[in-house]
């Protein structure tokens, strides 16, 4: 983990996340969060156009007073800054108007088995073999032309 997470893991920044929304009145919350990192290229006419690397995280937090609702997100999983979405989520939500089709589907409807889709497949690459990949791929483009 990063200095700038302060130790909290994904699992632990829904927890803070759900008992913020809970401890502010929230009938209800659903989170997602997520980190990536990754790397993207791209060329034209032979020459980099784009080399971008990227190490992303994030939370979104949606709270529910009843059937209205609201949402909220944040790049900073600090746990105040946790906090500071979910106030936010929070005080919109008080706001807004009540939808009778907002709300979180009833627990027996919720999936209880989930199939391994094989969904995720790291690649180990760096950015001069992503270059020469896509060098490749643009003059095949050009071979065709």
């Amino acid at each position: 983990m990063s200095d700038r997470m302060n130790n909290v893991s994904l699992e632990q920044a829904a927890e803070i996340a759900i008992q913020q929304a809970t401890s502010q009145g929230a009938s209800a919350a659903e989170v997602g969060v997520s980190h990536s990192n990754g790397l993207s290229v791209t060329v034209r006419q032979g020459d980099v156009e784009t080399l971008e690397h990227n190490n992303d995280t994030g939370l979104a937090v949606t709270v529910y007073f009843g059937q209205s609702k609201a949402s909220a997100s944040t790049s900073d999983l600090r746990s105040e800054a946790i906090a500071d979405a979910v106030k936010a989520a929070c005080g919109i939500a008080k706001h807004t108007q009540s939808d009778d089709c907002a709300g979180l589907a009833d627990a027996e409807l919720m999936a209880t088995q989930f199939s391994d889709l094989s969904l995720f497949h790291p690649w180990d690459i760096d950015a001069e073999q992503a270059i020469n990949i896509a060098m490749e791929c643009e003059q095949a483009g050009f071979d065709i032309d």
